[in-house]
């Protein structure tokens, strides 16, 4: 844990992972059965709002991930003709990081 955040604050935000890895969880499903604007754009809110807060508590591995997909799902929503065939690997792929970085700065 970081030393410069406020250590009940910071446990407080580690009980809410949990929470947060279900909700991409939940996404990342929604995505699979189908994907368009709708679960891009819910996927996006997701990552965006971890991505946000993830740094505050010190998980800037966590932070730094959501903000890379949250860059691939801005992109695919901004040229719907750059078909990503991978979605389901690259999602898993950042699903795996995700829970990993939680995991180890915990």
């Amino acid at each position: 844990m970081d030393p410069n955040i406020d250590k009940e604050l910071q446990e407080a935000y580690s009980q809410t992972v949990p929470e947060k890895l279900q909700n991409i969880r939940d996404c990342i499903e929604a995505i699979k059965q189908h994907v368009d604007d709708e679960t891009l754009s819910a996927m996006r809110n997701c990552v965006h709002k971890i991505a946000g807060s993830a740094g505050t508590y010190g998980y800037t591995e966590v932070s730094q991930e959501c903000r890379s997909m949250e860059e691939c799902i801005v992109d695919a929503l901004e040229h719907p003709d750059h078909a990503r065939p991978q979605w389901d690997e690259e999602l898993e792929g950042f699903y795996k990081k995700v829970e990993d970085h939680f995991k180890k700065k915990h």
